[in-house]
């Protein structure tokens, strides 16, 4: 059952993520009544796929021509009433108090979405210049985290 779920989880992130099909795929190769609730099933797709994408974005940015097009990332967090304190704390951490931070920062590496299950934020790659855009003074500056998020565990 582990293997037809990793399988759904593969086709769909190549098909474009569609949580019905990938409950569709479980269900017709599986057979009906597989252990996953709906919410089990949806937090094993959401994971899946925010996974993905993520790893993905990193492994593009090991080639040096494009790593260094884009030296930063914003974090992404949805913000509404499910915004754990965690992820608010990370969008509002980053350098002069934004979500970005540079790809080398060592906090980057320890707070790179996906946090933990049902994280909901994602990141985007970003250039200096679109980080000077969005208020960051001096691009090539790290910031270190307020004591909040180090007492917080991050």
């Amino acid at each position: 059952t582990l293997g037809v779920i990793h399988d759904a989880a593969i086709e769909a992130i190549v098909q474009g993520p569609d949580l019905r099909a990938f409950a569709k795929a479980i269900e017709a190769k599986a057979g009906p009544g597989v252990f996953l609730s709906p919410a089990h099933l949806e937090t094993t797709f959401r994971d899946a796929v925010n996974e993905a994408y993520s790893g993905g974005m990193d492994r593009m940015l090991v080639d040096p021509v494009v790593g260094d097009t884009f030296p930063f990332y914003e974090t992404m967090p949805i913000r509404d009433s499910r915004l754990t304190e965690l992820c608010r704390i990370c969008a509002e951490s980053g350098i002069n108090g934004t979500a970005i931070y540079r790809r080398d920062d060592p906090t980057w590496a320890r707070i790179n979405p996906p946090r933990f299950w049902n994280c909901r934020c994602s990141k985007s790659p970003i250039t200096a210049r679109m980080a000077a855009r969005r208020g960051i003074k001096s691009p090539g500056v790290w910031v270190p985290m307020p004591e909040i998020a180090i007492e917080k565990g991050l």
